[in-house]
């Protein structure tokens, strides 16, 4: 039997994306949740979407081509298994993402709980559901996610959209720079080994 509160959710789901995606000022301004239940639920069915639209233009493309024939029925478990790999993932991602982004609200001073931080992050995953776009889906929904983030922070835990601006890329400039200092120590260390002699010569 479906609770008032879950029909609620759905019928709602249209506005929040349209709100979380177009008018983030106002939708952040507004929220006036205490639990983060429906923005989580809001991230499982943004992440829905997105892996359904990412299967069928996938299956499109012919990427799935290397595989066995498979039955209309493999292929319904495969793609059940997909989703459920992706929920699973999406909400563990979802969870660091939230606590990486609380340490700093906490550094900063920001009177924010962590379950506000939580419906924050939930609701800027709307970008999501234009990430399937060839080429530019996934830059774009980073883009934008950022600037939803930015203004829904600031809107939300009624600060400047500067200090926002802080608090949000600071951690994001934190992890590329340590993905690029593995990077580099990938690469001496493959340019000192055999292979790497191999490489410069190359060069």
């Amino acid at each position: 039997m479906i609770t008032k509160k879950e029909k609620n959710i759905k019928m709602n789901f249209l506005n929040r994306l349209q709100g979380s995606l177009f008018y983030p000022g106002k939708f952040f301004s507004n929220i006036k949740e205490k639990s983060p239940y429906q923005s989580v639920i809001f991230f499982v069915i943004v992440m829905l979407i997105f892996t359904f639209i990412s299967f069928i233009f996938d299956g499109i493309n012919g990427e799935f081509s290397g595989l066995p024939v498979m039955s209309s029925f493999s292929l319904a478990v495969l793609f059940v298994m997909i989703l459920v790999i992706m929920m699973i993932l999406g909400v563990i991602v979802l969870y660091l993402k939230t606590l990486l982004l609380y340490a700093f609200i906490l550094l900063f001073k920001i009177e924010l709980s962590f379950d506000k931080t939580l419906i924050l992050r939930s609701y800027t995953s709307s970008p999501l559901v234009f990430a399937w776009i060839p080429i530019i889906g996934i830059p774009l929904s980073f883009i934008w996610s950022i600037v939803i983030e930015i203004i829904g922070l600031s809107r939300y835990a009624k600060i400047s959209v500067s200090k926002s601006a802080m608090v949000i890329l600071l951690p994001l400039l934190i992890v590329i720079l340590i993905i690029f200092l593995i990077f580099l120590f990938a690469l001496s260390i493959i340019l000192n080994s055999p292979a790497g002699f191999l490489i410069k010569d190359l060069v």
